[in-house]
């Protein structure tokens, strides 16, 4: 009887060292190099679509609420792309000797490595189309922004902008549509009106206050086109605005700031000037302020 022939899969030690870096580079190939493709294909695809997620996620979005799901999804991805090389590096010190694929060669891992960087490329054109990162120079934006906050700037706006958007304009100013082409606006008793109806004004309670500014005695809240944010009043003949009353022209927008403590807080800007909208804070030197939204989370 012929001698029955046993067949063992070869298998070899891998470096943690190695497993570790080579992840850190290009997610999921710590994993292919410890002899398992598959979980790597799952890391690196995790991490992508935790990345694409984010634009998506904006196109179907509430117009106001898009900054708490792209900061959740990014940090979904920056999770992966930790997780990957800290596991890629486990296996490899807790098994000795893990298996020999027949991928295990150095031309399959620089496919991989290709792969991932163009995956990788690919990602970051999309997310460049929609969305960049501004901060914010002045005190215009308070009492919302202030200086050195860092902003998410949405920039795909097939459909414009709407009354109520904080923008950010081109000469990276910050300010809030208040009309759009074709509207007539007046301001009046520091009210504005458009198209003859009035945007109220309305006092906030002092814990809302108290995530915007310290001073409460000039903290007021606006409401334009169903939005309500925070805005920075003086009751004062001495703020005024030359331009009103106002047509707003076709291919312009009237912007105001929503800090209103100096006159001529409004002018209207061509729409081409708009860089995008602001969806929110994605840093701030004051951490509770981080993910509020271009309204301050007020409803």
């Amino acid at each position: 009887m012929a001698d029955k022939i046993i067949q063992t899969q070869k298998r070899e030690a891998r470096s943690p060292g190695a497993a570790f870096v080579l992840s850190l580079f290009f997610t999921g190939l710590g994993q292919m190099y410890n002899g398992d493709l598959a979980k790597g294909a799952v890391f690196l695809l995790l991490r992508t679509a935790a990345l694409l997620a984010a634009p998506a996620a904006m196109v179907t979005r509430d117009p106001l609420s898009g900054i708490i799901p792209v900061i959740c999804l990014g940090a979904a991805a920056l999770a992966t792309a930790i997780a990957s090389p800290v596991e890629a590096m486990a296996r490899a010190k807790t098994h000795r000797e893990l298996p020999v694929r027949g991928y295990n060669s150095i031309a399959a891992h620089g496919g991989f490595a290709f792969f991932a960087t163009i995956l990788t490329a690919v990602v970051a054109l999309t997310l460049a189309v929609f969305f960049n990162t501004g901060k914010v120079t002045d005190s215009r934006g308070e009492p919302l922004l202030e200086r050195g906050d860092i902003v998410l700037i949405y920039r795909y706006a097939p459909n414009g902008y709407r009354r109520g958007d904080l923008v950010f304009l081109r000469d990276g100013s910050i300010g809030r549509v208040m009309a759009l082409p074709g509207d007539m606006v007046r301001y009046d008793k520091n009210i504005f009106y458009v198209n003859g109806r009035i945007l109220p004004l309305g006092y906030l309670a002092d814990d809302a206050i108290g995530r915007f500014s310290k001073n409460r005695s000039d903290v007021l809240s606006e409401t334009n086109d169903l939005r309500k944010y925070p805005v920075r009043f003086r009751q004062s003949p001495e703020v005024t605005l030359r331009i009103m009353p106002l047509l707003v022209a076709r291919g312009n927008l009237l912007i105001a700031a929503d800090s209103r403590l100096k006159k001529d807080f409004a002018r209207t800007v061509m729409t081409d000037d708009v860089y995008g909208r602001i969806e929110g804070i994605l840093y701030s030197p004051y951490l509770r302020r981080i993910g509020k939204n271009a309204c301050g989370n007020l409803k």
